[in-house]
């Protein structure tokens, strides 16, 4: 486990990064009318400028701490290993940084404990412990940022100024263990006052209101951080919602259960082939394990497999992909915002048109698809905390790969967190170590100047006694001796000791 803090103040002090980091919330417009507002980052949301309000300090900077976190598996066929990492990065350095894993814009924080509690055999109390786990870990791994959630920190950032950061207001969502395997999205949105009261009266006596707002009975480890929005905890997850979740698991099964599994195959492997199309030859029924670039290759077809069906079946098909492309975007005005609002009513308005078909395999219908409930909140979490680029699973899924899988094939498989946890401290200390400009560059400069000094001072038909004399003779070797580093090697301009340096010898000019 990494402190928390220290973390945020190495991003803060990270040259690469400084220069591109963002320390005060903007809007932005289409026009001059300023009508049409954009979102793309987490500055240009709302959630920032409601934030720069609430700290009540004119001269404090928020820091956006954003922090995911994802169950991996380190085997593939045998021996059912898991790591649970937690990365940290902070919504200051932009998403286009933060996407990229060659930036270092993302940290590791720890990892969480994955225990499978067979020695519970209640399945509702093991699933209740996990969550009581998973809390009191998180707590821990966010416990130094207490002290900035009241008072704010001084902290020095890269572009050599000092910021007053209140980085713990934020907290403003995550990924949670199993973003994509919890209940969340059947309900509206909850704010953080309303569940901190909820639990209390429920501790205090049982409460209608705390099982209506679907609750569990355990100490949430934001509890103490009062501007934490509850509702922006669970942000739009395009891989494992949309994709995987909307596209996948139901509009792909509906066109399925309509056309057949024969059909659907046959359309997929006799379309022709054309550049920067997949062409699945085998169609799509039988493909054992999705990924998301296979996921994304399929929706580009699926209107056209269904082109020839009911115009609700299309009309619907087309609302969700019209949606899922917008939400795509890395930057939506207000007008697009509205059309994606306007393709979920499109949907709502033809989705009956799948019952009659068979399509629907649920028992509550479209009532028991929280995925399908949880786009519904895509346009206000958008334009609070910006576009879902920024705060996608694809990245955290990226960081697996260095973060664990790596690591753990470096390791013997004995107590294999420790190793991994060591050898990433390792890959981090080389990177900084290459990061760091060749300090060579400044030593060899100075040795070159004093060498050259002292080379003038030979040529002089007197000693030096003095000190001062051999700084003087020094300065005026510094005038004479623009030196450019490459490597390890150093070049003498000699235009600029011919400019300067009238009346010295050539044995002088070569005796570095």
């Amino acid at each position: 486990m990494r402190d928390a803090f220290e973390i945020i103040k190495q991003l803060l002090q990270n040259k690469r990064l400084g220069k591109f980091m963002q320390f005060r919330p903007i809007k932005k417009w289409t026009s001059r009318d300023m009508t049409n507002q954009i979102r793309d980052d987490i500055h240009t949301a709302d959630w920032t400028w409601e934030m720069q309000g609430k700290i009540e300090d004119d001269f404090g900077t928020i820091i956006p701490v954003i922090i995911s976190s994802d169950e991996t598996k380190l085997t593939n066929f045998s021996g059912d290993k898991k790591a649970h990492p937690v990365y940290l990065t902070i919504g200051n350095i932009p998403k286009r940084l933060r996407r990229r894993t060659s930036k270092r814009g993302n940290i590791l924080l720890g990892y969480l404990p994955v225990p499978k509690l067979d020695c519970e055999s209640n399945k509702d109390e093991r699933r209740l412990q996990r969550r009581h786990l998973f809390h009191q870990c998180m707590r821990a791994l966010v416990k130094p940022l207490a002290e900035a959630a009241k008072t704010g920190v001084e902290v020095p950032c890269a572009d050599d100024g000092v910021r007053r950061m209140h980085q713990a207001d934020a907290l403003p969502f995550m990924h949670g263990p199993p973003a994509k395997k919890r209940r969340s999205g059947r309900r509206a949105p909850r704010m953080h006052k309303d569940v901190v009261n909820a639990m209390e009266v429920h501790r205090g006596g049982g409460s209608a209101k705390f099982k209506r707002m679907g609750l569990f009975d355990v100490n949430p480890f934001w509890r103490g951080y009062p501007h934490v929005r509850v509702d922006c905890l669970m942000t739009p997850d395009l891989l494992h919602q949309v994709h995987k979740g909307v596209m996948k698991d139901h509009l792909t099964r509906w066109v399925t259960e309509i056309l057949g599994k024969q059909i659907m195959d046959e359309r997929h492997s006799t379309m022709p082939e054309f550049h920067g199309m997949r062409h699945f030859k085998n169609g799509i029924t039988g493909v054992a394990q999705w990924t998301g670039r296979k996921l994304k290759e399929m929706a580009k077809i699926l209107l056209s497999v269904v082109s020839d069906q009911d115009e609700e079946v299309v009309a619907a098909a087309r609302a969700l992909l019209d949606f899922m492309y917008l939400a795509h975007s890395s930057s939506l005005t207000n007008t697009e915002l509205d059309g994606m609002e306007q393709c979920l009513r499109t949907f709502h308005q033809n989705k009956s048109v799948f019952e009659p078909l068979g399509a629907l395999q649920t028992k509550q219908a479209f009532h028991g698809i929280p995925k399908l409930h949880m786009i519904q909140h895509y346009v206000g979490l958008i334009q609070m905390l910006g576009t879902p680029d920024g705060y996608n699973t694809e990245t955290s899924e990226q960081l697996h790969i260095d973060f664990a899988k790596v690591g753990y094939k470096a390791s013997n498989r004995v107590n294999a967190i420790k190793q991994m946890a060591m050898y990433i401290q390792r890959i981090e200390a080389l990177a900084m170590h290459e990061e760091t400009p060749a300090p060579a560059a400044g030593l060899l400069r100075f040795l070159a100047i004093l060498a050259l000094a002292l080379a003038l001072a030979r040529q002089l038909p007197e000693p030096v006694p003095e000190f001062w004399q051999v700084q003087e003779l020094a300065r005026i070797a510094g005038l004479l001796l623009p030196a450019m580093v490459k490597g390890h090697h150093i070049q003498v301009c000699y235009s600029s000791l011919d400019a300067h340096g009238k009346g010295l010898s050539n044995d002088m000019l070569h005796t570095l």
